[in-house]
């Protein structure tokens, strides 16, 4: 709306706001004169601006930020300058969305066309204050200082992106009693710092996503070292103090730390991460596993794994009484991708069914048991054109019923009665599925009947891949780990939201 109609229309809300009693609700007639275009809409504009009822007060700021006008902007009305050509802003009592800070500590408000800043001038309320060293009540202000405080930014039209800046008038008290002088407290911004403790919150909280540093800094007017220091400085990970009854173990392309794989490993029943290896390799796991005892262990029942030996066979070892559980995911992949390199193989063998049978692959890749009528009928057609696509899908479905299966005999059952009709169809493209499967028998068996699988960890390593295509990849393992383990579910507490207003 804001790009619709010009920013001249500022006096008019300006006028709006300010003077509210000067509009009737009921009577529109000079708006309608004045501003045609928003005459319909008026009552909503009203509204949104002053609510309704007492029920429902005044929603500006979310209103503001849906439109993604500024404030600062908005306001701008240039009718007043001070001394050094700032603009004053009126300071009404909403201005506590906009910094975290109680509206009664701001004293003023302008805008600074040079640097593109709003400013807000903050002091506080004299309180009785405590000496630190004497516990003393009996102060007296010795002096005063400015602390330059920033407040973040916000979005704006004309500008992309408007700094906040706090211009802090801080006490200074002397205990009459020891002579002792110290500053006085305040609910926004800690020792030493510049940023706000909002500004840190809200920091913290974006860290949780899949934000960059830069674009984090960038929002916050902050530098982007200045982020990862924060979060290296704030976020510590050690090792979990215990190991779950179920384990899940999957590699990912992490490139971080000069390693091309990283590995995790996560809590499939209660969908938490646990860690982040630096490295694939038989030293990481044996390093890791190590620094718990045998008897934690053996507390570990089940194994979820893809169908890699180089895993199996480690946690073989360190997980002696554990059963070791074939991912379902890589099974159904191992059909799905048998059955498609026979149909593209057909469809390049028939170049007059070709194209038919191209159009028709997602129709093959639905399961037989969700398909209607009509496209039942569009399947046989297609299956009707090649022999070996016939077989090939005849097996896909056959597949199938190991998810019906009840009970590890009728598992055992179907498993062997699948591969030995992948034997007899004799289809090369399914040839890595049949050494896999038979080298993999008991734990394939294990995926069907128990309800274990490496879902939830696949969904990690997609969140994974989302940061890293963010961020054009991440060198550094530390700030990667840490920043999965703050970004996934996982074992470790995670900061809250964006603090509330100072109170």
């Amino acid at each position: 709306m804001y790009k619709k109609y010009n920013i001249n229309y500022s006096n008019y809300i300006h006028s709006i706001i300010a003077h509210p009693k000067r509009f009737d609700r009921n009577n529109l007639r000079d708006t309608k004169r004045r501003y045609p275009t928003w005459s319909t809409s008026f009552y909503r504009f009203y509204n949104i601006f002053w609510g309704d009822s007492k029920s429902h007060p005044p929603k500006i700021y979310f209103f503001m930020q849906k439109i993604g006008i500024s404030f600062s902007l908005l306001y701008n009305i240039s009718n007043h300058t001070n001394k050094k050509g700032l603009k004053h802003m009126p300071t009404l009592d909403y201005t506590e969305f906009f910094t975290n800070i109680k509206a009664n500590f701001i004293h003023d408000i302008v805008f600074d066309e040079e640097s593109k800043a709003v400013i807000y001038y903050i002091k506080l309320p004299r309180a009785t204050h405590t000496c630190p060293i004497c516990g003393s009540v009996h102060t007296e202000v010795k002096g005063y200082y400015t602390r330059t405080i920033k407040l973040g930014t916000e979005v704006s039209a004309q500008y992309s992106h408007c700094k906040k800046v706090g211009k802090y008038t801080q006490r200074r008290y002397r205990c009459t009693s020891c002579g002792k002088t110290f500053n006085e407290k305040n609910p926004f911004i800690s020792k030493y710092l510049q940023m706000s403790k909002a500004v840190i919150a809200t920091m913290m909280y974006r860290l949780q996503g899949t934000h960059t540093y830069t674009d984090i800094a960038k929002e916050l007017d902050v530098s982007t070292t200045t982020v990862i220091r924060m979060f290296t400085k704030t976020f510590h990970f050690g090792i979990p103090v215990s190991l779950p009854t179920t384990l899940a173990i999957d590699e990912f392309r992490g490139n971080a730390g000069g390693q091309k794989f990283q590995v995790i490993i996560t809590d499939p029943k209660g969908k938490r991460v646990l860690d982040i290896l630096p490295e694939r390799s038989e030293v990481a796991l044996y390093s890791y596993f190590k620094q718990f005892s045998l008897q934690e262990r053996s507390k570990v029942r089940y194994l979820v794994m893809d169908m890699s030996e180089f895993f199996r066979s480690k946690m073989r070892k360190l997980f002696p009484h554990a059963t070791i559980i074939a991912d379902r995911f890589h099974l159904v992949r191992l059909v799905g991708w048998g059955f498609e390199n026979v149909r593209k193989r057909e469809q390049k063998r028939l170049k007059n069914s070709g194209p038919y049978i191209k159009r028709s692959r997602k129709l093959c890749r639905k399961a037989f048991r969700t398909l209607s009528e009509g496209e039942r009928v569009r399947l046989f057609e297609v299956l009707r054109k090649s022999d070996d696509l016939r077989q090939a899908y005849a097996l896909k479905h056959y597949f199938e019923h190991l998810y019906t299966a009840k009970g590890r005999t009728a598992i055992e059952d179907t498993l062997s009665n699948f591969l030995s009709l992948v034997k007899v169809a004799n289809l090369n493209e399914f040839n890595n599925l049949l050494r896999s499967f038979t080298s993999w028998h008991d734990e394939v068996v294990n995926a069907f009947l128990l309800p274990y699988s490496n879902g939830f960890t696949e969904g990690c390593n997609n969140k994974t891949k989302v940061l890293k295509r963010n961020s054009y990849g991440v060198r550094h393992f530390g700030r990667f780990r840490a920043r999965l383990l703050m970004i996934l579910p996982s074992i470790y507490n995670k900061p809250d939201t964006p603090v509330s207003v100072a109170a």
